[in-house]
């Protein structure tokens, strides 16, 4: 095969051809593009490269010698913002963390809203409580009435009277009635502990009156009532009920707008009171001056409301 002129070229002929009539090979076309850059005639070698020795390959940062940069995990330098985290966040490890992981603590302004108006709520409720239980005892204070230039006869189940002391021929000497009435409802026409007692255990009948009689010269005004039960039972838990202070009491005419000339516009917190039972029946009566001062230890004062009650 000396005949060959290039080992590469492939024979084209039959296995009968001959140099003679062998195919020849194309004529070779100049090259067009430049060769890149560092070629070589004979093939392509890397820059630097040593023949008979592999290329060099050292990381950055490598020093001879050593061990070299530990690649198991990534490392990093403070102040490191991995592009692949959201904002505000930092590697640590493997693990990524927010610099605010804890949530804001919640407003509690709702909590002490709620209980302050809970402790509104309950003194509330005391209060009114006290007030029905505990109303003043033998005063105007803390009462509602009705205001009128007459007795209050428009209730249901009531009848009022004015003038003389013919309207009670039992009134001793010199006493004057003013003004009267009676009632069905006296849970309607009391306040305090007393109200609450006779809506529970409501009375059979209530008298009111208005009296006035003078003693040293003062003009005195006495309130009285007689309440009726349907029992005695009933009749002494009233009289105990009643004759305790801060219990209520049955409202007098005044307090309910009764009035009559020179009157007052109330009897006197410090009215001399006295009570008494009878069978079904309890009177009970204040005594004050229509004017100036009123003590309830005025011994005056005292007899006149004994006096009252004694009377009926």
């Amino acid at each position: 095969m000396s005949w060959l002129t290039d080992p590469d070229e492939e024979w084209s002929g039959g296995s009968e051809a001959t140099p003679e009539n062998a195919a020849q090979p194309p004529a070779a076309q100049p090259r067009t593009t430049p060769p890149p850059a560092g070629y070589q005639p004979g093939g392509y070698q890397p820059t630097g490269y040593q023949p008979g020795t592999p290329p060099p390959y050292q990381p950055s940062g490598y020093e001879p010698g050593s061990a070299g940069p530990d690649y198991r995990q990534p490392q990093y330098q403070p102040g490191y913002e991995d592009p692949t985290l959201a904002s505000g966040y930092q590697r640590s490890g493997y693990h990524a963390f927010a610099d605010d992981l804890e949530d804001e603590p919640r407003s509690r302004l709702p909590v002490i809203a709620a209980i302050v108006g809970a402790w509104l709520v309950v003194s509330l409720l005391v209060l009114g409580f006290l007030l029905v239980v505990h109303g003043p005892h033998k005063s105007n204070t803390g009462a509602t009435a009705p205001k009128s230039g007459a007795a209050s006869s428009s209730a249901p189940g009531s009848s009022a009277s004015n003038g003389s002391s013919s309207a009670n021929p039992n009134l001793p000497t010199g006493w004057t009635q003013q003004a009267a009435d009676d009632q069905t409802d006296c849970a309607g026409h009391s306040y305090g502990r007393v109200a609450a007692f006779l809506a529970k255990t409501p009375c059979s009948s209530l008298h009111r009156a208005l009296i006035t009689t003078q003693s040293s010269n003062r003009t005195v005004v006495i309130a009285s009532y007689v309440i009726t039960f349907t029992n005695s039972g009933k009749a002494n838990l009233f009289d105990k009920l009643v004759s305790a202070d801060g219990t209520g009491n049955v409202n007098d005419l005044l307090r309910e707008g009764t009035t009559f000339t020179n009157a007052p516009a109330h009897i006197s917190d410090n009215a001399a009171f006295a009570a008494q039972r009878n069978d079904k029946q309890v009177s009970v009566a204040e005594a004050a001056y229509t004017s100036g001062t009123t003590n309830n230890n005025d011994a005056a004062l005292q007899a006149l409301a004994q006096q009252a009650v004694a009377t009926g």
